[in-house]
């Protein structure tokens, strides 16, 4: 538990110091440093021109200047997002199945809104009245029960999202859980539900984010706002 969130940390301070440097490097190459001072000329000099020619000429320039500094901003976020993008969606799945496996407590979040059961019985539930927790103990398959609406889960340990909205299906997929897309809605109580092995005591974002999902997230972000700003006073 404890290495794993060291590496989580250490990955989110490693990549997001790789993001910063990308994006910073990627801007710097493909458009010039001078962007606003060659901004702030061009659109001085359109208030002196009266000539057509000269205006359209002015405006290219301008065209090309805002284009490339876009353009640079686009690629450093692709360059800098990519191990990101690769982390989530193939390193991340891998490890939550391997610190999963044994993992006996799941949630049904949001709480009081669904049931898991097995044969018709329910199974065996925590009594917290805030949060919907079940022991699975070696149970892998069930059912989850929405008032008459049941869904047969062959893998009660799998991050899962239940939806019937087109925009909560894909913010679920976005998250890499494993969708089950239901053509009428269940419940009118929520739009969306999720069941996934309980890692929320450390998780600042939880059910979205596990406990390391969320330290990366948080490594990230504070790197990317320290490295930044060092970065940014070594060029002045």
């Amino acid at each position: 538990m404890m290495w794993s969130m060291i590496a989580s940390a250490i990955t989110g301070i490693v990549l997001g110091t790789f993001f910063v440097l990308a994006w910073r490097r990627s801007v710097g190459w493909i458009c010039p440093s001078q962007f606003w001072n060659t901004l702030h000329q061009i659109t001085g000099e359109m208030l002196r021109v009266d000539a057509t020619a000269e205006l359209l000429q002015l405006y290219r320039r301008l065209f090309a200047c805002v284009a490339r500094y876009i353009a640079g901003n686009f690629i450093g976020l692709v360059i800098g997002l990519l191990p990101v993008v690769l982390l989530f969606y193939i390193v991340v799945p891998e490890v939550n199945t391997y610190r999963d496996r044994e993992m006996r407590i799941v949630e049904v979040y949001p709480a009081n809104v669904a049931t898991l059961s097995q044969n018709g019985l329910e199974l065996n539930r925590h009594h917290d009245a805030e949060r919907s927790l079940y022991d699975l103990g070696k149970i892998q398959e069930g059912a989850l029960n929405v008032n008459s609406t049941h869904i047969i889960l062959d893998k009660l340990h799998a991050k899962t999202g239940i939806c019937w909205s087109y925009w909560y299906c894909a913010l679920l997929e976005s998250f890499g859980f494993d969708l089950v897309e239901l053509e009428n809605a269940p419940t009118s109580e929520t739009s969306y539900i999720v069941m996934r092995p309980d890692r929320s005591k450390y998780s600042l974002f939880w059910p979205m984010l596990n406990d390391i999902e969320s330290l990366f997230l948080v490594a990230f972000l504070v790197t990317n706002i320290l490295v930044f700003v060092a970065d940014k006073r070594s060029s002045v």
